[in-house]
């Protein structure tokens, strides 16, 4: 059986069976094509019943030797793999060509986020855009990531009925994995909202974030605006990128005292051990939870039970 067809019907299970989003698809289409390539270079058939635990460790390293970091790699090993699955699933072969094939580990990594003092100094950076319109708009945009850690696709695809004004409420529609979550507005983000909206030109469709040309904004224009805020604003920090305004906003509530359960909700986790992979905790709160120790204060004493009572413990 030749791989291409049957990838089709992955992806046509995908689609209508799982109700996988369009960016799932597309990736996992992505995916498929570099495998091909892979197998193309290598002088192998793109047949089910040729690919082996070699075929793989040629593609692993196939992909490394493009310059793919370890996760990107274990991204498109997983995708290729969930395929595979699919196959054995549907009786089309009963080989598991991934036993046994070891990538390497990835690299544990804190996580870039700004301070609260660097997320003040970017959204009123926003706010200075020389073109009033722009300037609320920027302003309304940023101050949604930081104060409720939308993902980048989840913002662009807000349109204007998810938006209470009166409730104060946003709602996301087919975030990850397909689901939808209600997320509270803060004031000074429903205020922001509220300036953008009252600014907003009419246009012949309803998404809340427009370009300069009227048009839904995109996701380079949104990398634009934030590179302009982040210049404006004197903050030249590497790492700090789109997604690095989700890490702000889940660090953030996490310092002023928010629970875990509480910020899994509100950045649409599946559970909670995502959540707390996700979070930094910073130097500071980490020198502060040691200056809490009940010896750090030299010569403060101490009760600790009797000598034999500890030993019977």
């Amino acid at each position: 059986m030749q791989l291409a067809p049957a990838h089709e019907e992955f992806t046509a299970y995908l689609d209508l069976e799982c109700g996988r989003s369009r960016q799932t698809l597309t990736a996992y289409t992505s995916d498929f094509r570099q495998f091909l390539l892979c197998l193309a270079e290598t002088g192998r058939e793109p047949a089910v019943e040729a690919v082996d635990r070699q075929t793989i460790r040629q593609y692993v390293a196939w992909l490394r030797r493009r310059g793919l970091t370890v996760t990107s790699v274990c991204r498109r090993r997983a995708s290729l793999r969930s395929f595979w699955r699919f196959l054995r699933d549907n009786g089309y072969t009963e080989r598991d060509p991934f036993v046994r094939v070891s990538i390497p580990k990835r690299a544990r990594s804190l996580p870039v986020c700004l301070s609260a003092q660097e997320a003040e100094a970017l959204l009123c950076a926003a706010g200075r855009h020389p073109s009033v319109l722009r300037a609320f708009r920027d302003t309304a945009v940023l101050s949604v990531m930081l104060f409720t850690g939308l993902r980048r696709a989840e913002l662009l695809a807000l349109r204007l009925p998810d938006v209470d004004l009166t409730e104060g409420t946003l709602r996301v529609e087919h975030g990850k994995g397909d689901k939808t979550r209600l997320i509270p507005l803060g004031e000074r983000p429903l205020s922001a909202l509220r300036d953008w909206l009252e600014f907003r030109s009419e246009c012949g469709h309803d998404f809340l974030f427009l370009s300069s040309d009227r048009r839904p904004l995109g996701r380079r224009a949104l990398m634009g605006l934030l590179r302009k805020a982040l210049l404006r604003a004197g903050i030249d920090r590497p790492g700090v990128v789109l997604h690095s305004l989700r890490h702000t906003a889940a660090t953030l509530l996490l310092q002023g005292g928010c629970d875990l359960a509480s910020v899994q909700r509100l950045l649409g986790h599946s559970s909670l051990t995502t959540t707390g992979l996700y979070l930094q905790v910073t130097l500071h709160d980490l020198r502060r939870a040691v200056a809490r120790h009940p010896l750090a204060v030299p010569g403060e004493k101490v009760d600790r039970p009797p000598f034999a009572l500890r030993i019977a413990v």
